[in-house]
Parts: C-alpha cells; structure tokens; sequence
C-alpha cells in the first residue's frame, strides 16, 4: 500500500516537472525527438531509480509519443550514494553515449555506515569531468558532463 502511494506521489510530481518544462521550453530531448533523431536517455541513481516504476513510466511514454526514437537505459543501483555516483559515472553513464541523463542522487547520503559528510555530500553534488567545456545553460546537451546544480561549487 505505501509504495503504490509513493509510485503515485512519484508519478504526479514527475507529470508536473515534464508540464513545467514543456511550458516554459522545450528540451534539447523533446526537440530532437519530434525532429526523429532519435536518442538514448540514461537514468542514474539510488533505489528510487532502480527498479522504481516511474522510469518504466518514462520509457512507456518515450514509445508511445516517440516510437523506436528514444531507447532507456537504467543505469541506477539501489542502496547507493553520490561517492559512488561520482566514481561510476563514467562506466554506467558516460559508456552509454547519453543524449540526457536523468540523476538521483543523495538520498543514502545520510547513511551512517557511508561515513558521507555534509560537506563531501555537497562536494559530489558536481560531478567534475577532466578539462570539460564550460557549461552552458542546458545540461541536457552532451558532451560536456560537467553535471551541476546551480551552485559556486559547479562553476569552474
């Protein structure tokens, strides 16, 4: 019962995420679909990605607007956290050849037998690739997978 409430809660804020951002533009991913190129999409994360029923929500919508456009690739591990989301990046995200990658991150951070501090947490928070291009304001357009939050720590 409370998973079926959690996949609900999931489901709707993930409808009002892709309804804010078609409102306000639309994706380098959407764009490139509609035009029919198509594109691999990489999800990465903790448990609420692996195995979690939004991503196979995500995927269904992907073929039903976007047939054998938009191929999905979960690369999500359940029970981790940012240091190993940093650590892996490049073997189950970058490997994929991503067009949009779709991170979740941090939630096991506060795990005590990781030993992640705040401040590690919030160091991981910018996954630092060598000598990337600057970011520009879509981080949705590969190749440069300096992935940030708007924050200082991101900006190099």
């Amino acid at each position: 019962m409370q998973r079926t409430k959690l996949s609900v809660i999931l489901s709707i804020l993930c409808l009002f995420s892709a309804v804010a951002c078609e409102a306000a533009s639309k994706s380098t991913l959407v764009a490139n679909l509609e035009s029919g190129k198509s594109q691999t999409v990489v999800t990465y994360g903790t448990s609420l990605t692996d195995g979690a029923p939004w991503v196979s929500e995500v995927q269904a919508a992907l073929e039903l607007n976007y047939p054998s456009k938009a191929k999905l690739i979960n690369s999500a591990k359940s029970g981790m956290w940012s240091k190993w989301g940093a650590e892996n990046l490049d073997q189950r995200v970058i490997a994929n050849k991503p067009d949009t990658v779709i991170i979740e991150f941090s939630i096991n951070d506060a795990y005590l037998q990781y030993k992640t501090s705040v401040q590690q947490a919030r160091g991981y928070q910018c996954f630092q690739r060598p000598s990337p291009p600057k970011p520009t304001s879509n981080i949705h357009d590969p190749p440069h997978m300096a992935i940030c939050r708007a924050s200082e720590e991101c900006n190099a």
